[in-house]
């Protein structure tokens, strides 16, 4: 469970971190890191590995007629 707690009027901004965690436990390696995560150090070192192996597509209408290029290496599924 994830609880983001926050002053009020930030409702949008609220709503795109909830997708944005709810994308990010998608993926069964940082779903175990996050459960595992001991502290706060370690959610956050979890999220840097994810980004770092990821392309990430900006909020908003994509234009499928745009090629995005294959990454430049796989990254392992090993833990």
């Amino acid at each position: 469970m994830f609880i983001l707690l926050g002053p009020d009027g930030k409702a949008q901004q609220y709503h795109e971190i909830g997708r944005s965690m709810a994308t990010i436990m998608t993926d069964e390696i940082f779903h175990d890191v996050a459960y595992k995560a001991k502290d706060r150090s370690d959610l956050l070192a979890g999220i840097d590995e994810f980004l770092d192996q990821v392309t990430v597509l900006p909020p908003g209408e994509w234009d499928p007629s745009i090629r995005i290029e294959p990454p430049k290496s796989v990254p392992s599924q090993v833990m």
